[in-house]
């Protein structure tokens, strides 16, 4: 029961990342692609490094772990 509830954080992981945008804006100096708007994608980085720790701090992540890792 706790190696499905490790399972379902980790899909639920994933399904932030694959669902988050990046928005990138040319510099006009360079034109090089940047990435703005960083404040919402260090939020998310945060949440999910705290999540991800939560999960391998976790007795039950022996058969998850190459996944979370």
């Amino acid at each position: 029961m706790q190696e499905d509830k490790l399972k379902k954080d980790l899909l639920a992981l994933e399904e932030v990342w694959r669902v988050t945008s990046f928005s990138i804006e040319t510099d006009e100096k360079t034109e090089t692609p940047i990435l703005v708007k960083l404040d919402d994608i260090f939020t998310i980085l945060d949440e999910s490094l705290a999540n991800i720790n939560m999960v391998l701090g976790s007795r039950f992540v022996k058969p998850l772990r190459a996944e979370a890792e």
